[in-house]
């Protein structure tokens, strides 16, 4: 396990995807990058992720709650959502799921660190240790 935790970064833009990754490494993360619900799914069956960031809006059939909804059958882990949209139409569509947090893009790699602190904390998962953010963007 790295420093700070495995992630599973389901985006399927692939510069956002590579600028996630980059800022996420950068603060002691492993991070794999899938761009869509499917290849998610694959991807935690492999190897469960201590959390998750999703896309709302992804490439392929399935969208970023079905997705959620599916990969909660199989592991339960926090789930960070970003979306370039509306951000209290993807809460309502989201709020039946438990431990979940919502970003808008753009966002700084500050919100995104805190986000995933609230998360580990919230969720209780002591064997990871997320950093504190530096006052670096």
């Amino acid at each position: 396990m790295t420093p700070n935790g495995n992630l599973l970064l389901v985006e399927d833009e692939a510069l956002i995807a590579m600028s996630f990754e980059i800022a996420l490494s950068m603060h002691g993360y492993s991070c794999r990058v899938v761009p869509t619900g499917e290849q998610a799914l694959q991807a935690v069956a492999q190897q469960a992720p201590d959390m998750v960031i999703m896309d709302v809006h992804l490439a392929g059939p399935m969208d970023g709650f079905e997705c959620a909804d599916r990969l909660r059958r199989i592991h339960n882990c926090p789930i960070i959502f970003v979306t370039g949209y509306n951000s209290q139409e993807v809460q309502f569509r989201g709020k039946h799921l438990d431990h979940t947090y919502y970003l808008e893009k753009p966002m700084s790699v500050q919100e995104l660190l805190k986000t995933l602190q609230l998360a580990e904390a919230n969720f209780g998962q002591h064997s990871i240790n997320i950093k504190k953010p530096s006052s670096q963007t």
